[in-house]
């Protein structure tokens, strides 16, 4: 417990001392989210507000796992968070560098997403973990099944947190509840890989909480919601 604790902290600490270079870097590079049209005015006044942030937060638990874990069920939760990662900067940039889209089109992604979530369902078979508890059903063994629970719950999971990601510190808070739950989970029931990026991973998301609290001076971005779905199944 004192271990995963030390996670927790260091990586907020980390983040609330990373997070102002972040944003001073994100604004010189023109990396300001463009909002739609059709949304309220309080909305449409966080146009240019820096995003892309949420890539602070991954490094921070990948950095975690890498120095404090290094074990292969481990690594299924961070290839979920970096896979979710890298197609949520993608979209990011479609939106800051292009003058006619907001995104990448929706098919494409939820097809990318499909295949992320096949991969960490892949994961978690090679590992073991093909247990799931059901209410009223105990914890049947999926076997191979657990593939396509997991490529399903990640296109479900990464587009909740994303649609989440509207309001100032709202999916930031919710999932680090989340985060914050598993790791407590994982030290009752002794399995170190996800407490230990889920002590990570509430612990930045904390520290992102401080830039992100409303008025937000940082958001996600599509990089950081995507990436918290997709480990959210994985962990």
């Amino acid at each position: 417990m004192i271990r995963e604790l030390l996670v927790m902290l260091a990586a907020f600490a980390a983040g609330v001392l990373i997070y102002p270079f972040a944003v001073t870097v994100l604004t010189l590079r023109g990396a300001g989210q463009r909002i739609a049209g059709y949304g309220p005015s309080a909305h449409r006044v966080k146009a240019g507000t820096p995003t892309l942030g949420g890539v602070v937060f991954i490094f921070l638990a990948v950095v975690a796992w890498i120095i404090a874990d290094r074990s292969r069920a481990g690594f299924v939760p961070v290839f979920a968070l970096i896979g979710g990662a890298l197609l949520g900067a993608l979209d990011d940039l479609v939106n800051v560098r292009s003058s006619h889209t907001l995104g990448l089109p929706a098919r494409p992604k939820l097809a990318v997403e499909g295949v992320v979530g096949v991969l960490t369902g892949v994961g978690l078979y090679l590992t073991g973990f093909t247990q799931q508890y059901f209410p009223g059903l105990g914890a049947p063994d999926l076997h191979w099944g657990v593939i396509i629970v997991a490529a399903l719950a990640v296109v479900a999971a990464t587009n909740a947190v994303n649609l989440t990601d509207g309001v100032d510190g709202l999916a930031a808070s919710c999932t680090g509840v989340v985060f914050f739950a598993a790791a407590m989970i994982g030290v009752r029931t002794g399995n170190l890989p996800v407490t230990l990026l889920a002590a990570a991973l509430t612990g930045a998301l904390a520290a992102f909480l401080v830039y992100n609290w409303h008025p937000a001076r940082l958001f996600m971005g599509d990089a950081g919601a995507l990436a918290l779905g997709a480990a959210l199944v994985a962990l």
